[in-house]
């Protein structure tokens, strides 16, 4: 997106503006358009970093003078703003998150991931500002952020209801977050080196309100994990194991048996199931591969197939049942559908 066409976003009188690449706008060209931007009638601003881009993206244009000249450039400058995304605000410190939260009083959700210049004295002082209205706030890859250190602050948010801490370091930021925050009912925990039983324990001491659960790419999430979320979690609906390759059949069976509120489940790259069930939930449609898929319901030509693999419904028992195809490839595996 250029910022000729960006200036025609924010002309008028804007409600809602979402930018999901702003890395051809300059620094000089983000301060001309949103400095005269008439920004309270603003809902909703997102300005998403495409993952692959990240660091050449929003985080170039947006250091705290551009902020203060631009977003925040008065107190309660977006008075009716809701929701806002500065993914990848690589040059944003922790005083420029400040001057945001002065100038939008009724923020309730902000995604703050992969801004590796704030630090826990930052989310500190937001939960200050914003201890009432917030909702949902989304901390990946924030290094310099230590759960055990922003718990206090994670606390003082009485509206908390989805938390996302993906790359937090070390256990104990795990065991801070279990005895503070058990009223968070969606939690992203992706990409961590967390064990098996320290899951385990966590799951048990504050998983019984969660209602969406990722645990992509946690590499020793196995049996322990999988006891704890059919005994704990029973209120899950959408659960994200992609990747976690200590899994076993019997281990996802009891979860998928049990947990009968599930209705979306991933598993992406786990390649090591043989053949799942799920005869409990009937209201759950399990895909394990996307190809096998899109095959077995007409989306890919047969003749791709030397023998197609085998993915059905069958509506009689209410049983999902997949089998691994030997000449299906593996690179896209794992995908959950519902009905």
């Amino acid at each position: 997106m250029d910022a000729h066409f960006l200036q025609l976003l924010a002309s008028g009188l804007p409600t809602e503006i979402r930018i999901n690449d702003c890395s051809q706008v300059t620094e000089d060209e983000f301060i001309k358009i949103f400095g005269c931007c008439d920004t309270n009638n603003l809902t909703s601003v997102k300005i998403v970093v495409d993952p692959v881009l990240q660091l050449d993206l929003c985080g170039s244009c947006m250091p705290d003078y551009v902020l203060q000249d631009t977003l925040a450039r008065s107190s309660k400058s977006l008075p009716a703003l809701a929701t806002l995304s500065l993914n990848g605000a690589h040059l944003m410190t922790d005083e420029g998150l400040n001057m945001l939260a002065l100038s939008a009083p009724a923020l309730q959700s902000i995604n703050l991931s992969h801004s590796s210049l704030l630090t826990s004295a930052g989310i500190n002082n937001l939960a200050n500002y914003l201890e009432s209205t917030l909702r949902e706030l989304y901390l990946d890859e924030c290094h310099n952020i230590e759960a055990m250190v922003v718990l206090p602050a994670l606390k003082k948010l009485k509206c908390l209801e989805v938390l996302s801490m993906a790359g937090i370091p070390d256990y104990k930021s795990l065991r801070y977050l279990a005895n503070g925050c058990r009223s968070i009912n969606r939690l992203k925990l992706s990409r961590n080196r967390f064990s098996d039983e320290a899951i385990a324990a966590f799951l048990e001491a504050s998983g019984s309100d969660l209602t969406e659960l990722s645990l992509n790419n946690i590499a020793l999430v196995g049996p322990n994990t999988a006891l704890a979320l059919s005994k704990c979690s029973r209120k899950l609906f959408s659960l994200d194991l992609s990747w976690c390759r200590n899994l076993n059949d019997e281990a996802l069976g009891l979860i998928v048996d049990i947990c009968s509120s599930l209705k979306q489940l991933k598993l992406f790259g786990c390649t090591q199931f043989d053949d799942i069930c799920a005869s409990a939930n009937k209201d759950m449609f399990l895909i394990r591969d996307l190809f096998v898929f899109n095959a077995a319901h007409g989306c890919v030509p047969k003749r791709a197939f030397k023998s197609p693999g085998s993915d059905h419904w069958t509506g009689a028992d209410n049983r999902i049942k997949i089998s691994r195809c030997a000449q299906t490839p593996r690179t896209s595996t794992a995908v959950f559908a519902c009905r």
